[in-house]
């Protein structure tokens, strides 16, 4: 239990600039040998090409990502790099050993760098005619699903050009997928010269890093903005849409010139816990509570980043027992598995069927399902079927764990949530009523996530099994690419009414004292705790680890004379 005062931020230091890669595609004869990714294709004298702190480290050389379009497609031409018109979409990024892409966050996260790039598009294909270019999380990412992507379009009847930039909806702070124009009205075939600058900030929180984008050596961004990055990876993708070419990339360059701004300290527990369709586990306070809640997010990829297990994108559904802790999930082939504690589960240890056979839940037949959870209020589960026509969109509720791990004995409720992602019971009661009367109550506490990804509240299970319209939650697009969720019991907290109520000041100005009071509770100690920026870990404050009355009168510690921030917590 913890409360805290005031929030700041912290200004960003300056570091020296450094190289981090750079390749200017220059070859003494100007263009390769042959096509492909050999070293007389698109690798060609790279020893005389790259440059920068990662080539010093790792060898690095070029190869199909997304392998779709043929390697013919890729060469060196006039000193730059040229993809000629071929079906499928192409990706390809640096690699380090030939068939791994090279990951650049360790040189990116939580920096200020800057992407320098030249783009010529020449395509005459009457429906694709386009390439990218993006910051990516992974390898073979396409532009319509990065964090951050720039694409060049040459429009119809070779008229004009157009820049775009993309954006995904989990590193969107509104929301949905970002497709928009930021520069219209482009010379036909004329290259374009790019500088991107990125502040990277350390964090899967949110949406809290930004963005500029400068156009042919302008001095203003002609675009700029928020977004965050959910992973902790960076990946450098070049992404070609199908027959698009000839399309030329030139003098690639990434040059960090300082620090960016110091991520949120995130102290407080997360009882909420999402996973996404590729096996990456958010975490979250509460709907409304806490330092990472949800309502502070466009997208579940904005929490608290917990856990990868890839093996977890086709588990059916996830739940938690909190009278004995264990962590249920339904794989893919309807076996119930276990894990011991949520430290298991996060970590995929100790995992166990506790039992095999018929009856239990099926894959993609009438025994399968959309969701499931544990329900305080009977003390059993409930889940949401998936299958035929008979049963789909249908609530089974078991009154038993056994009952509930062999598929047994359900009391089934038809209803209509066919298309629903996943189901979870949540504890806490700070859900806030966002709908028009009468379905505007706060405290929902049965959430299910619609075919859509829109994240719902409904305050009792029978009013959900009865109408989608009794919710009384909503939050567009939170849950898109998630597939399953499930919440922990939550603490009651009591407010201390922690608050600061008097300052005392030398004859220079300087606060010396500072009374703080709280409303304690009985048979109960505390610790304060301090920081001078927020930013910066809370320090026990000396003489005031064991508290136990109100107002207390602190000596401000050095550091402290014109801004600082106090905690209470409470001890164990």
């Amino acid at each position: 239990m913890k409360s805290i005062l005031p929030i700041a931020f912290l200004i960003p230091f300056s570091a020296q600039a450094q190289l981090i890669f750079s390749d200017t595609f220059d070859l003494s004869e100007g263009s390769s040998n042959t096509t492909g990714f050999g070293t007389d294709g698109v690798n060609s004298s790279l020893e005389s090409r790259l440059s920068g702190q990662a080539s010093v480290d790792v060898s690095l050389s070029y190869y199909a990502s997304g392998a779709a379009k043929a390697d013919t497609a890729y060469s060196i031409d006039d000193n730059a790099l040229r993809i000629d018109p071929a079906p499928n979409i192409g990706s390809i990024t640096l690699t380090a050993d030939g068939f791994t892409a090279f990951d650049f966050g360790d040189d990116l996260r939580g920096k200020i760098y800057e992407i320098n790039l030249t783009i010529d598009n020449d395509t005459v294909d009457t429906i694709n005619r386009r390439c990218s270019f993006s910051l990516a999380t992974a390898p073979a990412q396409t532009v319509d699903a990065v964090p951050f992507g720039i694409q060049l379009a040459a429009n119809a009847n070779q008229a004009s050009a157009e820049i775009f930039k993309r954006i995904d909806a989990s590193s969107n702070p509104n929301g949905g997928d970002v497709n928009q124009s930021i520069a219209a009205d482009l010379p036909y075939g004329e290259p374009v010269e790019l500088r991107l600058v990125f502040q990277d900030v350390d964090t899967t929180i949110g949406q809290l890093s930004t963005y500029e984008i400068y156009l042919n050596d302008g001095t203003t961004p002609i675009d700029s903005g928020n977004f965050g990055i959910s992973l902790t990876s960076r990946y450098l993708v070049f992404d070609i849409a199908p027959n698009s070419g000839p399309i030329h990339f030139d003098n690639l360059s990434v040059t960090v010139t300082g620090d960016a701004p110091e991520p949120p300290v995130i102290t407080d527990d997360r009882f909420l816990y999402f996973v996404g369709d590729d096996g990456e586990i958010y975490g979250f306070s509460g709907i409304q509570s806490g330092e990472v809640p949800v309502a502070d997010v466009a997208n579940f990829r904005g929490g608290f980043h917990e856990a990868s297990q890839f093996g977890y994108r086709e588990y059916q559904a996830f739940t938690c027992d909190p009278t004995s802790g264990i962590v249920y999930g339904i794989n893919l082939y309807g076996d119930v598995v276990t894990w011991p504690t949520v430290a298991d589960w996060l970590s995929n240890t100790a995992a166990d069927i506790p039992t095999e056979g018929d009856p239990r839940y099926e894959a993609f037949d009438a025994n399968s399902i959309h969701g499931a959870s544990y329900d305080p209020h009977t003390g059993g589960f409930y889940v949401v079927y998936e299958g035929d026509a008979t049963i789909d969109g249908d609530i089974g509720e078991y009154a038993t764990v056994s009952d509930f791990i062999t598929n047994s004995n359900a009391t089934i409720t038809t209803s209509t949530y066919g298309g629903n992602l996943l189901n979870f019971y949540y504890w806490g009661e700070d859900a806030p009523g966002n709908r028009l009367e009468p379905h505007n109550l706060a405290g929902a506490n049965y959430f299910q996530a619609s075919g859509g990804g829109q994240l719902e509240g409904f305050q009792t299970l029978a009013e959900y099994a009865a109408n989608p319209e009794n919710r009384t939650f909503q939050k567009p697009g939170f849950c898109t690419g998630c597939i399953a969720a499930f919440a922990l019991p939550m603490p009651i907290i009591p407010d201390l009414h922690f608050r600061l109520t008097a300052l005392q000041r030398d004859g220079a100005g300087s606060t010396t004292h500072a009374t703080l009071e709280f409303d304690p509770q009985p048979s109960t100690t505390y610790s304060i705790s301090a920081s001078p920026d927020l930013m910066s870990p809370f320090t026990p404050v000396p003489g005031f680890e064991d508290v136990a009355n109100s107002p207390i009168i602190i000596p401000v510690p050095s550091g402290f004379e014109t801004r600082g921030f106090f905690r209470i917590t409470e001890n164990p």
